[in-house]
């Protein structure tokens, strides 16, 4: 089973949080109409799993120091084993506060 990754462009207006929530319903939608393969099922597993257990004012406060620098928000979400990975792109993969299991 190939592991799902999911990234965002965030900007001020919408963050992360509503990025995964838009995602999930139009994963919802496309399965509904029965346009969803296998691969949307594992990402739609991820986002409601991300979506029921990550700290989104730690998350907020990362997006909100990357726009008052004036950097682009990039921030992914993939599942590697059994534990779920996440973070900004610009330095969450050498973070050890990045993920949990």
């Amino acid at each position: 089973m190939a592991e799902a990754e999911i990234e965002f462009r965030v900007d001020p207006d919408h963050c992360v949080e509503t990025a995964a929530r838009k995602r999930l319903q139009e994963l919802a939608r496309a399965y509904l109409r029965g346009e969803a393969g296998e691969e949307c099922g594992e990402e739609f597993e991820l986002l409601r799993e991300f979506l029921s257990t990550a700290d989104f004012r730690s998350i907020r406060a990362g997006s909100e120091m990357r726009f008052r620098a004036g950097r682009e928000v990039r921030f992914f979400l993939r599942r590697e084993g059994g534990r779920i990975l996440f973070g900004f792109h610009d330095d969450a993969r050498s973070s050890p506060e990045a993920g949990f299991s």
